[in-house]
């Protein structure tokens, strides 16, 4: 099987072919850039030019040429396309490659995008370490997006062909990675990624690892992962009851609710990720608020009633009481899905928030 184009707009073009489109020959080329005229003949009919040409010649001509900064960019990304690709065809795992080219043209950020492949790659291979080092750096919304796809949680784009396979590795990889000892904040964060997509896949909460989660590790880092898996499982299960019982455990445990205070915040951009579970004591929640609306509108009802009397409260009471200047837009947003829900607790508790935010918020707003 050939290589995908994997989302390329550009095909292979000649130098000469760019050059020319732009009105040079070969001498104005050469006397711009102010380079012998046989350096450029050397490479004047190649598709690889961009690759065997010096790198200070390079820039000289991605700076004088119109079009080759873009034609050279689709040309880096088409080359680190062709490495994913050639990753699993080589390894014997089945792409959808239509899927793939369509997922890259679609709206998912492409960087991302290969970024979770790899992550994917080495989870089905078990590669623990290499498997962490990609996936901390899946902790964000677009990261989580693209993960999610790689992942087969986004129902709009099947890349790839047996989840079975993957899903099976993915417990694997997360309770080898669970057992180990000591405290890793890329590892913690590999596992959150884990378990959150195990969560989307399954709708189960990896709470049958608690006992040796607990055993090996720090209380916020159980608690991270845990949140991780019951978000993600929300998601897929739309289940009240797991809502209200992670509600319970944010109410029980400090660090619990710590690590509550922190994740959204940090997930959105809001505030940076660092590896510690602390923020500072005032963050303007300007992403998060906004995600947060549209989440409001448009997810399941149990993981909206989870943001309704869990995470919102406790936002406005200790991160960010203006909640990013728009506590007008999010009581709006909770009427109408109290209209719209045939979840009798969630309009209930949705009505008494908003009216709660509409009695406060007269000062907050700008």
């Amino acid at each position: 099987m050939e290589p995908s184009s994997c989302g390329s707009e550009l095909p292979r073009r000649r130098l000469r072919d760019l050059a020319e489109k732009a009105g040079f020959n070969v001498a104005s080329l050469a006397a711009m850039i102010e380079v012998n005229e046989a350096t450029l003949y050397r490479v004047w009919l190649s598709e690889t030019w961009d690759q065997e040409i010096e790198s200070i010649n390079l820039k000289r001509l991605l700076s004088v040429i119109p079009g080759a900064t873009e034609y050279y960019a689709a040309s880096v990304f088409r080359e680190r396309s062709a490495q994913v690709v050639q990753l699993f065809q080589k390894s014997g795992f089945a792409l959808n490659m239509d899927e793939l080219d369509r997922a890259l043209a679609g709206g998912i950020t492409p960087q991302y995008l290969l970024n979770s492949l790899e992550s994917v790659y080495h989870v089905l291979r078990g590669d623990q370490d290499r498997a962490i080092k990609h996936l901390q750096a899946a902790w964000g919304l677009k990261q989580s997006r693209a993960l999610d796809v790689a992942c087969g949680n986004n129902p709009n784009f099947d890349i790839l062909k047996d989840r079975t396979e993957l899903q099976a590795a993915m417990r694997d990889v997360l309770s080898k990675l669970l057992a180990r000892r000591g405290y890793s904040f890329p590892r913690t964060l590999a596992e959150v990624n884990l378990a959150h997509q195990l969560g989307k896949a399954s709708g189960d909460v990896a709470e049958q690892a608690d006992a040796k989660v607990r055993k090996n590790s720090r209380e916020e880092k159980y608690g991270f992962m845990l949140r991780g898996s019951y978000m993600g499982a929300l998601r897929q299960a739309d289940d009240l009851d797991l809502a209200r019982r992670y509600k319970a455990r944010v109410e029980r445990s400090g660090i619990v609710k710590v690590v509550e205070s922190w994740a959204f915040p940090t997930w959105t951009g809001d505030y940076p990720v660092r590896s510690t579970f602390e923020l500072p004591s005032e963050v303007r929640l300007t992403h998060t608020a906004t995600e947060v609306i549209h989440e409001v509108r448009e997810y399941n009802d149990a993981y909206v009633w989870y943001l309704v009397t869990t995470f919102i409260p406790l936002a406005l009471e200790t991160i960010d009481p203006k909640f990013g200047n728009q506590l007008r837009n999010l009581a709006d947003a909770l009427d109408v899905r109290a209209e719209a829900t045939s979840m009798k607790e969630l309009a209930e508790e949705a009505r008494q928030l908003s009216k709660q935010i509409r009695r406060t918020s007269e000062g907050h707003n700008d």
